[in-house]
């Protein structure tokens, strides 16, 4: 998987969690109306001294690499029920939570082990609404840790994963169990 890859497969993510439009932050496009989420992948840096394997003769590195996921919610900031105002909130931070607790959740640990890439929450949900001109922007942010392991190999490089698509089998772990030993210990 290439890192556009990865983009496209956070924001697949993000898109089936959540109403509106899902675009990124980098893209310098007209903003559509709220609902809106908008995603920026941050960038944390790389380990200097790769893992080196050679497999056929030919060198393979591997790189922990860690980015930011920064997701920003825009809503209108109206609860409505049977055609009735309820009241004016904002619904933002509702949208992250059920965003969340879907990544927090087995379906979603599942999807992210078929991946091979680790999300982790970074702080709490932040409400960031805002007076702005004359009517108040609805916001709230959140920001996950994404963790994946990078392979490069004779100029190509991507996220590493061995068995991408294979569901987890169970069975014995490969540890010892029993250890006999001979000889005396001093």
């Amino acid at each position: 998987m290439t890192f556009s890859e990865l983009k496209e497969w956070l924001k697949k993510m993000v898109q089936e969690r959540m109403k509106g439009s899902v675009i990124w932050a980098e893209q310098y496009q007209t903003q559509p109306p709220p609902p809106l989420t908008t995603l920026k992948l941050k960038d944390t840096g790389l380990p200097v001294h790769p893992v080196n394997i050679v497999k056929d003769g030919k060198i393979y590195s591997y790189y922990e690499c860690e980015k930011i996921l920064e997701i920003n919610r825009y809503t209108p900031g109206v609860t409505k029920t049977a055609g009735e105002i309820r009241g004016m909130e904002n619904t933002a931070e509702e949208d992250l939570t059920s965003l969340l607790l879907y990544v927090q959740s087995d379906r979603g640990a599942e999807k992210m082990y078929l991946a091979n890439i680790s999300i982790r929450q970074m702080g709490p949900i932040r409400d960031l609404t805002a007076l702005e001109s004359t009517r108040y922007k609805n916001r709230a942010m959140l920001e996950l840790s994404i963790r994946c392991t990078l392979e490069y190999q004779e100029g190509s490089i991507g996220v590493y994963a061995p068995e991408a698509g294979t569901p987890y089998e169970e069975g014995d772990t490969g540890y010892f169990e029993d250890v006999e030993m001979e000889g005396k210990n001093e």
